[in-house]
């Protein structure tokens, strides 16, 4: 006969070997395993008149040299929400800065706190800003504005604020006609803790909508909190980053605006923006190689820094072969979660959400 103890011993050795299996996962879903060392293109200096953050950033063109940023985000659930939002124009050639007016009857720096950025220009060169905007605590919209420049200043015109009760927890926009857009929904839930609970478990309740000009409609289901959206330079993809799942999605562009998935690129690091060079087709992607110290960072960015990594994809969808270069890594030191880095002829432009902005010059941009 077998005494009671005796099957007790390999039922705890199952539950330890689960626990420890488990415990072994989560510290590498969370990165915990990871060291960053430091790594630089070239001589890297801050830009002093931008350090309301930069979450953000978008070349207007590549003939201007002149970048759109998205400034002053503001988290409700954090201890840092006392920031005011703008969009600033940031001249990368002569290296000056101005807040871009916003001419509009309904927003204010009140309700204005920018996250996500697109620029659309159509053939006659008219330029279409779209911008993620957290107006409150249970709102989340896109608006829509006219650049306009004159020789006195440089402003957007309010066109148009697009509200739907799929549009929340939005991350970032991808224009893709004078009035349509793709958005990234990071969280399925609304609750902060449910949502520490799904980003801690990685769960894939993040989705891509679609708006068509008139009607918001989900366009991809599923995926683990997609961050950065971007539209590929012939107009026929879309590539989406998947934070929790550290790769990019690639889907193919349908006339009717659902999305069809081509491929996946797999990254080992958590994605947050993607910004296409106009003139290569390469991905600059702002990335977070330990998850669990941004985490820490985003929710506490005076108390708590985070690495930084730029990682620069070259390939084609249509090939879905692609190579992989880090341009820029840092242990938090120098700029802490970097979101999104830009590339404009010799120089890197790289920001983050909390910090300064960092323009790092390219020593041989032919090896990158």
């Amino acid at each position: 006969m077998f005494s009671n103890s005796s099957l007790y011993v390999p039922v705890l050795v199952g539950l330890l070997s689960v626990l420890c299996y488990q415990l072994v996962q989560f510290i590498m879903y969370m990165d915990l395993n990871k060291r960053v060392y430091n790594h630089v293109p070239g001589e890297c200096n801050n830009i002093a008149s931008m350090d309301n953050g930069a979450v953000d950033m978008q070349l207007l063109s590549q003939s201007s040299g002149v970048l759109l940023v998205s400034a002053g985000l503001r988290l409700y659930n954090t201890s840092y929400s006392n920031k005011t939002g703008a969009i600033y124009a940031y001249n990368i050639t002569s290296r000056t800065s101005w807040e871009v007016t916003l001419d509009s009857k309904t927003l204010s720096k009140k309700n204005f706190n920018p996250h996500g950025i697109s620029v659309w220009e159509n053939r006659q060169g008219k330029i279409t800003i779209f911008v993620v905007n957290h107006r409150n605590k249970k709102a989340d919209t896109v608006e829509i504005f006219k650049y306009q420049e004159t020789e006195r200043e440089k402003k957007l015109v309010h066109l148009k604020t697009v509200k739907s009760p799929l549009l929340t927890n939005l991350r970032d926009v991808a224009a893709v006609g004078p009035e349509k857009f793709y958005a990234t929904s990071y969280h399925y839930f609304n609750n902060p803790t449910m949502q520490s609970v799904e980003v801690m478990l990685g769960l894939r309740l993040g989705s891509v909508l679609y708006f068509d000009g008139s009607n918001t409609t989900y366009a991809q289901r599923w995926i683990g909190s997609p961050t950065g959206i971007a539209l590929d330079k012939s107009k026929k993809y879309i590539y989406v980053a998947s934070f929790t799942e550290g790769k990019i999605y690639v889907f193919t562009l349908e006339k009717d605006g659902n999305l069809t998935m081509k491929g996946e690129i797999e990254l080992k690091t958590s994605p947050y923006n993607i910004v296409v060079d106009d003139l290569t087709s390469d991905l600059y992607v702002g990335c977070q190689p330990v998850k669990m110290r941004f985490f820490r960072h985003e929710a506490s960015p005076k108390e708590y820094y985070a690495p930084s990594q730029i990682i620069k994809v070259h390939g084609r969808p249509t090939t879905m072969k692609w190579t992989f270069s880090e341009v820029f890594a840092n242990d938090g030191a120098t700029i802490s979660g970097a979101t999104v880095g830009v590339r404009y002829k010799n120089m890197l432009l790289i920001g983050s959400a909390f910090n300064s902005m960092l323009a790092c010059n390219l020593d041989a941009p032919n090896l990158l």
